[in-house]
């Protein structure tokens, strides 16, 4: 009778609502689980870093003689003349 078939077509729709609610809870969890291991693999990672010929010297701060901060500094140097 189709107050049955009805009811079974409701049954199915809320069967498919919760589902379809699952599966994207599902896929959301497993994409952020994915995006946090890659930040976690390459936490450094940046696509906007300059070519690998590229000196990082810049990267670093200097000091007032030119020389980046705990440099070894050589013996009897200084250049004092």
């Amino acid at each position: 009778d189709p107050s049955s078939r009805r009811s079974l077509l409701r049954q199915l729709q809320a069967l498919i609502k919760r589902t379809s609610n699952k599966a994207a809870q599902t896929s959301t969890c497993v994409l952020i689980l994915l995006f946090s291991l890659g930040l976690i693999l390459f936490p450094s990672y940046s696509p906007f870093r300059r070519g690998p010929g590229d000196s990082r010297d810049g990267d670093r701060p200097t000091g007032g003689n030119g020389e980046a901060v705990g440099a070894p500094v050589e013996a009897g140097g200084g250049g004092g003349g």
